[in-house]
């Protein structure tokens, strides 16, 4: 048996093509800015993977991270905020209001959200975290109850259960429920 890879090499954009899109994500952004055209801000921002918009924020200044993420639909917000660097994510989230901070949280995964909250301020991590609501804050707490590096640090709490004698059709379903 052959190891075969899941894309082909036409399907994988080379190391340089990457690069080439997020400068030119960084130039349209920097032209909306010195536009102030936030509409065109917002379609342009939305219409990009989170690593890509990950990888943006770090060249934005100050001033400009609070706007770009205001723009982002809050799904797109939260999974990149979790797609950050520590230090990124330590700079945008000064700016953001606990309460906003805890609905994006909200949004993620909880081992995303304990990943998100354990590179807070520990300040700032407590007083979202008390914000969260139900069965997720506490999953989210258990995740930071363990050290980072450690298999309860990287687990998530979420699974799906199936069995034996489900079709494949009732696996995706219970997946997608």
């Amino acid at each position: 048996m052959t190891n075969i890879p899941p894309f082909s090499p036409e399907e994988v954009l080379a190391e340089g093509e990457v690069q080439e899109r997020r400068d030119a994500l960084r130039r349209m952004v920097q032209e909306a800015f010195a536009a102030e055209d936030l509409s065109t801000l917002r379609l342009i921002l939305n219409d990009y993977h989170p690593a890509d918009l990950a990888d943006l924020f770090r060249h934005l200044d100050d001033e400009e991270q609070p706007v770009a993420l205001q723009v982002l639909a809050e799904p797109l917000a939260a999974a990149v905020l979790a797609e950050m660097d520590a230090d990124v994510l330590r700079e945008v989230a000064e700016d953001i209001p606990a309460d906003d901070l805890s609905g994006l949280v909200d949004e993620m995964a909880p081992d995303d959200a304990a990943d998100v909250l354990g590179d807070l301020s520990e300040e700032q991590s407590a007083e979202v975290l008390d914000l969260l609501e139900g069965e997720e804050a506490g999953q989210v707490r258990e995740l930071l109850a363990h050290p980072e590096d450690t298999a309860g640090g990287l687990m998530t709490s979420r699974f799906i259960a199936v069995t034996e004698d489900m079709s494949a059709a009732e696996a995706i379903e219970q997946m997608r429920a």
